[in-house]
């Protein structure tokens, strides 16, 4: 569905319009019916990457190649707002080259599908953010794409509107639907994606799939190392953290650990940074008598990439 061959691209900024390099020699491919996250921090090139891929900008070498129809949601996706969600809809729809007939009822199925069939008829510029972002998502599949590519789907919506859409995209892919995403939030790949593309600073550093639940390197097999915040209540926690620190000693291979004082003495906040463990971790703080309040998941741990001689790059 998607292919990039050695793909760079540079702008051109400042005063002196010095080049800057934004995207450098990245190659990777989507295959049909796969859900794949192209993770990064801000700045690492992800929106330029997807301009490239939606044709809004080209690169300055190498090849894309896209296979199938596209539907497409940006970042900050701009609406119509003197419009309502059904006829925005139907406006795109039209552009589509859907029929008539056929867009009476595709528009009424995508509204019912994102949730917003009871408030289609309402001008946009009433909308919250999340109701802007479900109208985004219900244009970019109005259409029946092979393919979808979303732009920060999920960025600075609420906890109930990011799982409707999460659930949303799911659905799709279910259906056959290939999704190529962004985003910052390693919350939102986990529950997405089965493969993940790493990008910083313009290059394409790694590449993880999905096994039994956990993101392994293509290359290596080695597991993404992943930190989660763990909220634990104990009765007793200075002799608590001793027994944790005396399994770490025990099972010291990929596992770290670190304290977040709080005030409250009795509440203890832990952020465990492993490649391996988390279940034996988990069984090991029961066995200590705590009590587990919360698991979450805080991202990718920014690893050292080093060379055949072992030397950081």
């Amino acid at each position: 569905m998607i292919r990039l061959d050695e793909v760079s691209f540079s702008v051109r900024a400042g005063f002196w319009l010095k080049k800057r390099v934004v995207l450098k020699n990245v190659s990777f491919e989507v295959r049909r019916g796969e859900i794949v996250a192209l993770l990064g921090s801000n700045g690492a090139g992800k929106t330029s990457l997807i301009q490239l891929l939606t044709h809004v900008r080209k690169p300055e070498s190498g090849k894309i190649s896209l296979a199938g129809s596209l539907g497409y949601l940006p970042e900050r996706p701009y609406l119509y707002e003197h419009y309502s969600a059904r006829e925005l809809l139907h406006y795109l729809g039209t552009l589509s080259g859907i029929g008539r007939v056929e867009l009476r009822s595709r528009v009424q199925e995508v509204l019912s599908t994102v949730g917003l069939s009871d408030t289609a008829d309402r001008s946009l510029k009433g909308y919250s953010k999340g109701m802007l972002q479900r109208v985004g998502l219900a244009q970019s599949f109005l259409h029946l794409p092979d393919l979808l590519i979303l732009d920060e789907p999920m960025s600075g919506l609420d906890a109930e509107t990011r799982h409707d859409l999460q659930r949303l995209i799911l659905g799709y892919a279910e259906k056959g639907g290939t999704v190529f995403f962004t985003s910052h939030s390693f919350s939102d790949v986990e529950v997405l994606a089965e493969r993940l593309l790493y990008l910083e600073k313009g290059k394409l550093v790694s590449e993880f799939q999905r096994r039994n639940g956990e993101f392994h390197e293509t290359q290596s097999g080695a597991p993404a190392w992943v930190r989660k915040e763990f909220a634990i209540s104990h009765t007793s926690p200075d002799s608590f953290l001793e027994g944790v620190q005396r399994y770490l000693g025990q099972h010291s291979e990929g596992l770290r650990m670190r304290e977040v004082p709080l005030v409250r003495r009795e509440e203890i906040r832990l952020v465990l940074e492993s490649n391996q463990g988390f279940q034996q971790w988990i069984e090991s703080v029961l066995t200590l008598g705590a009590r587990i309040e919360s698991i979450q998941s805080l991202g990718l741990v920014q690893r050292e990439w080093r060379n055949q001689s072992g030397s950081a790059e």
